[in-house]
């Protein structure tokens, strides 16, 4: 549409206003391309020409040369958006009644006061007289006048007339429009937080109220439900002939923008589009004519964080599990402090101090890795050599240390959810394990090893009945109902999340920000409670750290529990939510008191907790295509909206398909009125898996879809599984050569990429939560000992650059300073070329695969070297951005009514 076209329609419409109705609502602008912000289309005012006279004129009807009528020449010439000038001749000496739409006013011999009878756009005051232009005076060839104020682009219709004497009248009229107000001046925009933006602006001159919405809107918007601010002030002058100064209006932003647009996430730092809405009016009350107009204000949000996101990690597991911060400060059944001098927190493990075992962790490497231990003989082995852990498939050495963890976040890592964790079932049942019954597990684990690997998919029932046949699974099955007080989940999580407090200060105080700055809020390692805080600490240069929880019975609730009703849940919700959780599984391995667990392995499918497990139409292959029945019970039903009303982030991993599809139903709202986003933590894709690794713990590509819909996030776990039970992505340029190495979580990425609507992908690492790692592509671990023709791919080179948009890190970058032991002696963390140095311990990720949070920029680097181009790499160093953005979300919905009137 021409500007030429819309100054017409606009013009007609201020005509149709002030002719038909003084009450009409007028306006010269459209609105272009909504969604975007509106182009201002500008009125040129025009002086116009005296009308001739006609039937029907104002003047009445008059014969040509009626020696009683004088007719006036009169002239109207718009001077600026409240003012007209006025002039008339010949002008002979005379009360001279001026007259326009609401407005008749008295000119008396020429005199500068004017009687009016009604005002024109004076709000809120004593409205002033109709004065006449500085200067004027009666001359024998016309007279001006200034007609001040008036509305803004409006045509006003004049008629001059006056009484001679003797019979004869004057009289004449002319028309003008008003020019277009002027433009908000001093215009300032600021985010505060998800629930508060800062607006501040000039007003032009006698406003009479000011509107701001959210979004675009037309001139001729009433009160629309995106109405943010109405700004009227009764009794006070608005806005005067000098304007009005706003320097601060704090308004509500509306729910953070959706991250997805037409399905595909928008990368774009966030918007928030408002539309002030100025009004002016005949008479200061409100009533009368009105002329509209409308200026966007677009208020950036906060700018995009480039770094990715670890939103699943299990720092302080060694206080779950029975370890106790008094009895077992290092752990009792995994072992080794995430903070301290290295000799003492990464020390041996021998007893009577811990009771780790050969046993147990031959049981989890078999369960989660489905093949022969390694080095299983020796786990304890820690500081100076770490001979025993960290490595690829030891499940129960501290992985997640100080320095090694400094050094991934010198690598872009920005943010990380550390989850307390635990599991009442297994921490009893080793309570009350020999270390004869140990051994004797270890060996029917052994024996079913070939099993194992030659069943593919059914092995779980060989390495199932192994087990049982022990001392350890009569145990099992005695102490599943006969938990030890020790080990419950509730104290468990209170005692870790007091161990990441006690990590945060350690840190403030020994090392600080590293330029000499110690003491509270100064280190790298900072715990945050909002995205708000979450935003500053990156900001800052620190680590980001958000407080989880997995554990198999949140607030100790099981299947059996009778004490477990929604008051409880409440309190303990509310408890938990103090000491700092932000972000919440409501099911993890078995069922308990909300909901069914994914059939996804062997611990969880044979366990003696009763899984009600069936093939429902199942498209599984793990289990003979068998699902958990169970979705969320009527109190985890309760559990969701209570979650979703205090801003937690909820994770739907662990859950079964059921209980995923009754999770999804209630964030999304009926007819998706709320779409409140939910995470996949650490998830696998059945799309690309096959056999055992094919089972209810994944996300399919359904799923995904609707962790899309209501603006989830997808996180990628590293352990994968083999090549032989994965695929290649559709178009990956990452081989399936190598099992259980890099190449499988590549694959696995850039599936959740493509599928995910091209939006960021965090990583779910699981470290120290007896998850398995990839391993090695070279050396004697390589491919997880595939058979022979398996082969590693290109190897990486240290020194190595990663690279992606915004993104150049160098490996010998990396270091975040020596380890200093408890005799003040400083060991480095780093070699001359970037790997990552621990003790004794060189670690090289061609041959020692992921075996510590220090080396996952090297797999990101890995990924490089097998052909990962820098924009693939794109999404994960969003990750951290989007983590918080979908917080932000969930914050705001979180006191909206209709997530409020959830039950």
């Amino acid at each position: 549409m021409s500007n030429r076209l819309i100054k017409a329609v606009g013009i007609c419409f201020v005509l149709f206003a002030l002719r038909a109705a003084s009450t009409g609502r007028v306006s010269a602008q459209t609105l272009q391309n909504p969604g975007q912000v509106p182009r201002q289309v500008p009125v040129v005012p025009q002086a116009s020409r005296a009308p001739q006279f006609s039937s029907g004129s104002s003047c009445g009807l008059h014969q040509a040369n009626d020696p009683n009528f004088v007719p006036l020449t009169v002239t109207a010439t718009a001077t600026g958006p409240f003012s007209i000038q006025l002039g008339w001749q010949p002008a002979a000496t005379a009360d001279y009644t001026i007259t326009t739409t609401d407005l008749q006013a008295t000119v008396p011999h020429l005199q500068r006061s004017l009687a009016a009878s009604r005002a024109v756009i004076v709000p809120r005051q004593t409205p002033p007289a109709l004065t006449p232009a500085a200067g004027s005076r009666q001359i024998s060839s016309g007279a001006t006048y200034l007609h001040t104020p008036t509305l803004p682009k409006t045509q006003y219709n004049y008629v001059v007339s006056a009484n001679l004497g003797n019979g004869k009248t004057a009289c004449g009229a002319a028309s003008a429009v008003s020019q277009p107000p002027p433009e908000l001046t001093n215009v300032s925009g600021q985010y505060i937080d998800v629930r508060r933006v800062q607006l501040g602006f000039k007003l032009p001159p006698y406003v009479y109220e000011a509107r701001v919405y959210r979004g675009p809107v037309s001139p001729a918007t009433t009160v629309p439900a995106n109405l943010a601010d109405d700004i009227v002030e009764p009794g006070r002058r608005f806005a005067g002939p000098d304007g009005q100064m706003l320097p601060s209006v704090n308004l509500d932003p509306g729910p953070p923008p959706p991250p997805y647009y037409n399905g595909f996430y928008n990368r774009g730092g966030t918007t928030y589009l408002f539309t002030v809405q100025l009004i002016w009016t005949a008479h200061p009350d409100g009533t009368g004519a009105q002329v509209t107009e409308t200026f966007p204000i677009a208020v950036p949000g906060p700018p995009p964080i480039v770094g990715y996101a670890d939103v699943h990690t299990h720092q302080v597991s060694y206080l779950g599990f029975g370890g106790d911060p008094v009895l077992y400060p290092m752990g009792r059944y995994f072992w080794g402090k995430a903070f301290g001098p290295i000799d003492t927190a990464l020390a041996p493990c021998v007893a009577p101090n811990c009771r780790q075992a050969a046993a147990e962790n031959a049981i989890l490497q078999l369960a989660e890795l489905g093949t022969a231990p390694a080095k299983s003989a020796h786990p304890e082995n820690g500081f100076p050599d770490f001979a025993g852990w960290p490595r690829w498939n030891n499940f129960i050495g501290q992985q997640y240390y100080q320095t090694w963890l400094q050094r991934a976040h010198l690598s872009g890592l920005k943010l990380i959810v550390v989850h307390p964790v635990n599991n009442a079932w297994m921490c009893t049942t080793l309570d009350h394990t020999s270390v004869a019954d140990a051994g004797a597990v270890l060996a029917s684990v052994l024996a079913d090893v070939s099993a194992v690997l030659t069943g593919g998919a059914t092995a779980p029932l060989a390495t199932a009945a192994g087990l049982q046949a022990t001392a350890v699974g009569a145990n099992a099955a005695y102490y599943q109902f006969q938990r030890d007080p020790n080990c419950l989940d509730l104290g468990q999580s209170i005692h870790q999340i007091a161990e990441i407090k006690a990590m945060e200060n350690f840190i403030d105080n020994s090392i600080g920000d590293g330029l000499g700055h110690k003491g509270p809020g100064t280190g790298w390692y900072h715990v945050v409670y909002t995205p708000q805080e979450a935003r500053a600490a990156i900001a800052k240069g620190q680590l980001a750290v958000v407080i989880g929880m997995e554990v198999d019975a949140p607030f100790d609730c099981t299947t059996d529990s009778a004490f477990c009703n929604l008051s409880w849940v409440r309190a303990q919700l509310q408890t938990m939510y103090t000491l700092g959780m932000r972000h919440f599984f409501p099911i993890h391995f078995y069922n308990n008191a909300f909901g069914g667990s994914a059939n996804s392995n062997f611990l969880i499918t044979y366990a003696l907790y009763p899984n009600k497990l069936a093939a429902i139409g199942c498209s599984y292959e793990y289990d003979n295509h068998k699902c958990n029945l169970q979705g969320l019970t009527a109190l985890g039903k309760q559990l969701i909206p209570e979650l979703m009303k205090k801003g937690m982030i909820i994770d739907i991993d662990h859950m079964s398909q059921m209980s995923f599809n009754d999770t999804l139903a209630i964030v999304s709202g009926k007819n998706s009125a709320i779409l409140y986003p939910v995470v996949s933590g650490h998830a696998g894709f059945n799309a690309l898996t096959k056999g055992a690794e094919n089972n209810e713990g994944n996300r399919s590509y359904a799923q995904i879809q609707q962790i899309v819909k209501v603006g989830g996030m997808l996180s990628v776990i590293p352990h994968q599984g083999p090549a032989t039970q994965m695929s290649v992505a559709p178009g990956s340029n990452v081989p399936n050569s190598c099992s259980n190495s890099s190449q499988q979580v590549a694959n696995a990425y850039l599936y959740a990429v493509n599928n995910g609507g091209d939006a960021p992908v965090a990583f779910g690492t699981d470290f120290d939560g007896f998850a398995g790692w990839p391993g090695p592509r070279f050396g004697a671990d390589k491919c997880m000992k595939d058979p022979a023709g398996f082969s590693g791919g290109p190897m990486l080179s240290y020194p190595y650059t990663i690279k992606a948009t915004g993104v150049n890190i160098i490996s010998t970058q990396l270091n975040p300073g020596p380890d200093m032991d408890s005799h003040g002696h400083a060991h480095p963390s780093i070699d001359a070329v970037g790997h990552t140095v621990a003790g004794q311990r060189i670690f090289d990720f061609n041959t020692d695969g992921l075996a510590q949070i220090g080396l996952l920029p090297d797999m990101i680097a890995d990924w490089q070297a097998m052909g990962m181009t820098p924009a693939q790499l794109d999404p994960l160093f969003g990750s951290a951005e989007e983590y918080i953005r979908l917080w932000e979300r969930a914050v705001y919905l979180s006191q909206t009514p209709a997530v409020q009137a959830l039950q």
